[in-house]
């Protein structure tokens, strides 16, 4: 299948730019519609996938149209995403990353706001950004910062279905905060980790803006795993939310790490960097009870922990009561 290239608007990239599909990771072929329904989809089929597949009859290639509407969403916050390009350095300056941070009047004040919250728990009142740095740190600085910019891109997605939009939000902060939490186990910095996990489902953000219509009813369907939404969404939209994230990462500029993280969270947990703990941080919050969609067999952590490779498996601890708890306070305090 031929592989046209969709115009991005400028506001997007910042100039005219043609984006190739295939330069971008978005394999055409791959998903072309003689093979819509996946190999890992081989054998019986729930009755609700064979109606998805049975629905999609007369429906036409939708590659292109998927790529072109993901072109056309609005960057995620652009600030944000410098601030990520500026940490990734080797040595990152608190005065560049302060400027780039106040550069964006709204985002210093929600920052401010967060910061100043006691879920914080920040001993005295910051008024600046630059205290902010100089009191949390880098890393935790912009740990505050992605999640103000995830929460205010999510809550932005059209709210035909804000159930869907709650969901997603709440998965993406429950995966964020069990990262942290394993974080020393994989022997990675918390805040680290958890930014990796907050932005590990990117592309179902922007398949519920792209396609809210659409999308939004699919995340409030009960399936049977997460490995049949995943199918769905490809037989639906010719990508599922891992490919549609490492497009959207590789798009908007975000370093690389990120891309993997997207395309590869739902992949079963192997080795020990930043991808093999947000793979077990992401079924450790649908284990929670935060799972993105419903779904009628989820693996309990015990049955997480026992898939874990033996170093990470002997190194493995979690209070699921405390974590839980602790997840809920943030849903909470964060809206």
């Amino acid at each position: 299948m031929p592989t046209a290239e969709p115009e991005c608007n400028e506001a997007l990239l910042g100039r005219r730019h043609l984006i190739s599909a295939d330069k971008l990771g978005v394999d055409m072929a791959a998903s072309a519609p003689k093979e819509r329904v996946p190999a890992a989809c081989a054998g019986p089929a729930s009755p609700w996938l064979r109606s998805q597949a049975a629905a999609m009859e007369d429906t036409v290639d939708l590659s292109q149209q998927t790529v072109n509407r993901l072109c056309k969403l609005p960057v995620f916050r652009p600030v944000a995403t410098r601030v990520l390009q500026v940490l990734s350095q080797e040595s990152p300056e608190i005065a560049t990353v302060s400027g780039l941070i106040q550069s964006d009047a709204g985002l210093s004040a929600e920052l401010l706001t967060l910061a100043n919250s006691p879920l914080w728990g920040c001993e005295g009142t910051i008024r600046s950004v630059t205290r902010a740095i100089v009191v949390l740190g880098l890393q935790r600085t912009n740990r505050l910062m992605m999640t103000v910019a995830m929460r205010v891109y999510l809550k932005g997605c059209p709210s035909l279905h804000p159930e869907a939009v709650r969901r997603c939000w709440n998965h993406c902060l429950a995966c964020a905060m069990a990262a942290e939490e394993l974080a020393p186990a994989w022997g990675l910095g918390k805040d680290v980790a958890y930014t990796a996990a907050l932005l590990h489902d990117i592309g179902r953000a922007g398949l519920l803006a792209a396609f809210p219509k659409e999308y939004g009813p699919l995340l409030l369907e009960e399936v049977e795993s997460v490995l049949e939404a995943c199918n769905v969404e490809k037989l639906r939209f010719d990508m599922d939310h891992c490919r549609a994230g490492q497009f959207l990462v590789r798009t908007w500029g975000l370093p690389a790490e990120f891309a993997e993280i997207s395309a590869r969270h739902h992949e079963p947990v192997v080795g020990e960097g930043v991808v093999s703990l947000v793979q077990a941080a992401c079924q450790c919050a649908d284990a929670l009870g935060f799972a993105a969609m419903p779904a009628r067999r989820v693996p309990t952590l015990e049955e997480l922990r026992a898939r874990l490779p033996a170093p990470l498996e002997a190194r493995f601890s979690c209070d699921p009561g405390k974590l839980q708890e602790k997840i809920e306070r943030a849903i909470s305090s964060l809206g």
